[in-house]
């Protein structure tokens, strides 16, 4: 059930606070007041999308959040997705910008197909034009399946399943047949590409191990000069290397250091550095005389890595992406060399799962069959209700030349509302009136087998009026019997309904327009009962006309 519903700062709302109770909740109002901006607010908080300029002007964002009693998909929901439980109730936020939207629930970020999902199984919204979608077979069909439940559910979820397999092994097949010349052509190139890479007998970082070597040997000469250079510096050729003023400056302080013992920390450290620089040549000598520069050798690595670039260049960026896709083309030249075998083994797949589809098909074709009689009288039961004093309706099952991922079966509702016509098609014959009325028909049919607890009408009453209102505002208190209903009207019969009605009103403050909502005490109630019936003109007849719808809708509510 929809407790609360607060709105900050869209259209014409600046702040607005409702608190909704069971049973039949009414709102009403003037044209223009701002009725179709609360369902408005209300779809944007299901997920809908939203126009940016329904932030209210000087407002960078606005809010809508919904309370809800919690169900028992909700509450899986919050489990598996780490939401903290906020125990009886579930609260359903959305802030919108002119940029972005963010939806919450319970206080945690969730993905607006989240939280779609969720509000799917909390609230059921009737708008004003929905009616029309019975106009369309495909809404048939959905209708059936819903009054179904969970024999059909099931079946529909295996058929869905099947279908997707059904379509990937279709395509596949599509893909795989090709014609002989084709075959070969494609064979030649798979072996001329698998034995080039082959041939070349790659192995794993064999690349990155090459580069190094050839950056090595391309440098060789220069490494050899500069070594070369450094060990002259070191050993001199008239004495004047390091290695003779190391060994001058040893014999200065040695003598010093005998002379006067206050020298040992130069003497340790000259005998540090006279060990180190004969360390530091025989390393130099052996460097140089081991530097590579093998011009032959630089050129077989040269060699070696043009065919590995060549081959990058063809088959991937790395030695693994060349090993794939010698890995992929080996793996489609062994299909190719047994093709025949691969296309019956992949035609006998396809027609298996079209076997398993129509199997399931043909059980839900019977499940629905059934069930559209039952549909069928539910449906007439409710028509007569609403004052189709002489209908007829029919449910007619047939099958399509092919199935889908919801059956074969397409369903049509037939009707005939005068006597003496024949059944026709739905949306070819009704009124748009009588379409709002066969919706609210379904609804009710619908509404004792729906999880959802709340239901919201938006102008149910379009087209209607005398009688046919009475009929209406009945049946909308006999759902509220079980589910909570908030319906938007124009009728004083359907209002006169209410366990709780709202009033809407748009009023100008500091040079501002906005929408305000007020909840009716009993007498408040019975003067919009009589603006509605007789707009400005207040006179007793109106008093006593509202009071009357009152008392009568009291009167058979109690019963």
């Amino acid at each position: 059930m929809l407790l609360k519903l607060y709105v900050k700062n869209l259209a014409l709302i600046e702040e607005l606070d409702m608190d909704f109770s069971n049973g039949l909740n009414i709102i009403t109002g003037e044209t223009g007041a701002g009725k179709s901006l609360l369902l408005g607010s209300i779809n944007i908080a299901l997920g809908d999308k939203f126009q940016k300029d329904l932030l209210r002007s000087d407002c960078d964002s606005a809010i809508v959040e919904l309370t809800f009693d919690k169900n028992e998909f909700v509450s899986i929901f919050l489990s598996e997705n780490d939401i903290d439980d906020l125990g009886e109730e579930v609260v359903i936020t959305r802030k919108i910008t002119k940029n972005k939207s963010i939806s919450k629930i319970n206080g945690e970020t969730v993905s607006v197909k989240d939280l779609k999902e969720v509000m799917s199984h909390l609230i059921d919204i009737h708008g004003q034009h929905e009616h029309q979608s019975l106009i369309y077979k495909e809404k048939h069909l959905e209708i059936l399946d819903k009054y179904a439940g969970k024999d059909s559910e099931n079946l529909l979820q295996q058929i869905s399943e099947k279908y997707k397999e059904y379509v990937c092994l279709k395509e596949n097949l599509e893909n795989f047949d090709i014609d002989e010349n084709e075959k070969i052509r494609e064979m030649d190139l798979l072996e001329y590409e698998i034995k080039e890479i082959n041939e070349a007998g790659l192995t794993s970082n064999e690349d990155a191990e090459l580069e190094e070597l050839f950056k090595k040997l391309s440098h060789g000469k220069e490494v050899a000069s500069l070594l070369d250079g450094a060990y002259s510096l070191s050993e001199g050729e008239f004495g004047n290397g390091l290695s003779s003023v190391i060994s001058d400056i040893l014999y200065n302080i040695n003598r010093a250091y005998e002379l006067n013992s206050d020298y040992k920390g130069l003497y340790d450290s000259i005998i540090e550095i006279d060990s180190l620089t004969s360390d530091f040549i025989k390393d130099l000598s052996f460097a140089r005389e081991n530097v590579d520069n093998d011009e032959e050798k630089l050129r077989e690595v040269s060699e070696r890595l043009d065919i590995i670039n060549h081959l990058k260049m063809k088959y991937g960026k790395t030695i693994e992406d060349i090993n794939k896709y010698l890995e992929n083309n080996t793996n489609r030249l062994n299909v190719l060399l047994n093709y025949e075998e691969e296309l019956n083994n992949k035609r006998n797949a396809l027609s298996s799962i079209e076997e398993e589809i129509l199997s399931l098909c043909e059980k839900l074709s019977t499940i629905r069959r059934k069930y559209a009689q039952k549909l069928k009288d539910a449906i007439t039961d409710e028509l007569l209700d609403l004052n189709f004093l002489d209908v007829r309706f029919d449910i007619q099952v047939s099958r399509l030349a092919d199935f889908k991922s919801n059956g074969f079966d397409e369903v049509s509702f037939y009707i005939s509302t005068n006597p003496g016509e024949d059944l026709k098609p739905l949306g070819k014959v009704a009124s748009g009136g009588e379409l709002s009325r066969i919706m609210l028909a379904i609804k009710t049919v619908l509404s004792d087998m729906d999880e959802t607890n709340t239901l919201i009408f938006d102008e149910i009453d379009a087209g209607i009026s005398g009688i046919t209102a009475g009929k209406v505002a009945k049946k909308l208190a006999d759902i509220s019997r079980n589910k909570q209903v908030l319906c938007i009207t124009h009728l004083a019969q359907i209002a006169s309904m209410a366990d709780e009605h709202f009033l809407i009103e748009k009023s100008e403050d500091n040079g501002k327009t906005k929408t305000t909502v007020v909840k009716l005490d009993a007498d408040k109630q019975i003067d919009e009962l009589m603006r509605i019936i007789s707009g400005d003109l207040v006179s007793d007849e109106a008093k006593a006309s509202a009071n009357k719808l009152k008392s009568s809708a009291i009167e058979y509510k109690n019963k």
